[in-house]
């Protein structure tokens, strides 16, 4: 009979599902060596430098220290196909349209036409003489232009939509 210690003892029984707790225990390990890095042990296991540092809760930027132990994560495939009690789910038929009406649009001949353009700014010109000058206003061209105060300077370009009729 093996004598399990307190801590893996408590955290065994702990677990309500003896399968489950297997699966913890045959996770992949890696121990770093010397001059490692996250990229070389990623290209060397064949997992992305990404997942890899997911596993372990690292950014993909960070160093790890020789000895010090990763998870290696397991492909989705490889868990779906460990756990063959898990039926994957039905695939329902969706319906379909057998025919289609038609559907007119909605008449735009008398709106007037959105038009993008480029203003480059002038000396003395404020964001209220601009938005004057092109019919809108100030917080529209903050927006559009994604500024947070009404600061700008001569030679700054802004981006002002402008209404042209048909």
């Amino acid at each position: 009979m093996t004598v399990l210690g307190t801590q893996a003892a408590m955290s065994f029984a702990a677990e309500p599902d003896i399968k489950e707790w297997s699966d913890r225990v045959a996770l992949n390990w890696h121990t770093v060596k010397s001059g490692e890095t996250l990229l070389t042990i990623a290209r060397k296991l064949r997992v992305s430098r990404g997942d890899l540092a997911e596993a372990n809760y690292l950014s993909v930027k960070a160093r790890v220290r020789p000895g010090q132990k990763l998870i290696i994560p397991r492909e989705p495939a490889t868990l779906m196909a460990a756990q063959p009690d898990r039926p994957t789910p039905p695939l329902e038929p969706r319906p379909t349209v057998e025919r289609a009406s038609l559907v007119s649009a909605p008449d735009t001949s008398n709106e007037p036409e959105v038009v993008r353009r480029v203003y480059k700014v002038k000396r003395g010109d404020t964001l209220a003489s601009i938005a004057q000058r092109f019919d809108t206003s100030v917080s529209s061209i903050k927006t559009w232009n994604r500024l947070h105060t009404n600061r700008i300077s001569a030679g700054q370009r802004l981006t002002v939509y402008i209404h042209r009729d048909n």
